[in-house]
């Protein structure tokens, strides 16, 4: 009973190691994930920009032409509400 009980010690004390490197692996990991973006990326904003029926041409043209300003890529689709058709 002794020897069984000091190999499972001993078993139990190989394993720790292990399990300590593991760990810090998986908070290694996990801290890139969490990482704050970097400056060199553009900000997301917002992906619609609504306007109300008041808004005028000049601001309609404004805000897009800033929009663009800092998106690259963007697709423009211009929608009519469902309860002004009726």
């Amino acid at each position: 009973m002794l020897i069984r009980n000091l190999v499972l010690i001993l078993v139990m004390l190989s394993l720790l190691p292990l399990g300590l490197f593991l760990m810090r692996r998986i908070d290694r990991f996990l801290d890139d994930g969490r990482k704050e973006p970097d400056d060199s990326t553009p900000s997301e904003g917002p992906s619609h920009v609504f306007f109300s029926e008041k808004s005028s041409d000049e601001e309609i043209l404004s805000a897009i032409h800033d929009y663009r300003k800092t998106h690259d890529h963007i697709s423009i689709v211009i929608s009519e509400d469902e309860e002004d058709k009726k």
